[in-house]
């Protein structure tokens, strides 16, 4: 007000008044690093190890599993109710006394997991312990999980299994794939012996 008037006098204690009332008042700015890079650097890579776990998942399915679905579809339809579908309940108990009911469970979580692609494989964590884990580990395409965790981070809904029933799915696994894979392949038809003389004999005759 004194300046818009054409009052000077009291310009020279101008810049003190302003400093002064400032650091009387004003709250310290505190110096902390930007994060919005390392953010953005987090999802950049949680979108490409996304999309690289989604490409193997879909490779590693049949052809006729994987012309069903697309990518968005596998992503927002698929993985959640699967991964449920994958924890059946067993009991606590040795594999060799499950009862009908879990057999066929066992029976359906197989052929479940080969129409999808799945399979379980040994990992190795921090700990120096081993463990059966879902192969691919689908858990990581669940919103909210970080590609920054460890591979022994909470998610992989497999462990949920009893340690013996994942033994025992995994060697099940094994035996049914090799199964389906002798049953695809062609089978070679040879002339055997006792048709050989019936043959010759034919080719006599007609002579």
């Amino acid at each position: 007000m004194q300046y818009t008037q054409g009052h000077f006098a009291l310009m020279a204690y101008g810049d003190f008044s302003v400093l002064g009332v400032q650091h009387s008042c004003s709250v310290a700015f505190p110096k902390e690093q930007l994060r919005f890079p390392k953010a953005a650097a987090e999802q950049r890579a949680k979108q490409r190890e996304g999309s690289q776990l989604l490409a193997s998942w879909r490779a590693s399915m049949p052809s006729m599993t994987a012309s069903r679905y697309n990518a968005s579809a596998l992503v927002t339809d698929l993985v959640s109710p699967l991964l449920s579908l994958l924890s059946p309940p067993f009991r606590n108990t040795a594999s060799h006394i499950l009862n009908t009911e879990e057999k066929e469970l066992l029976t359906s979580l197989v052929d479940n997991m080969i129409s999808f692609g799945l399979r379980l494989r040994h990992s190795h964590h921090s700990d120096a312990s081993h463990a059966l884990t879902l192969d691919p580990p689908l858990s990581k395409l669940l919103p909210g999980h970080s590609y920054l965790d460890g591979p022994e981070s909470a998610g992989d809904l497999a462990r949920q299994l009893p340690s013996h029933i994942r033994q025992l799915l995994h060697a099940e696994l094994q035996r049914e794939s090799l199964r389906r894979h002798v049953v695809t392949q062609p089978r070679l038809t040879t002339p055997t012996t006792a048709s050989q003389p019936m043959a010759a004999l034919s080719a006599a005759d007609a002579a």
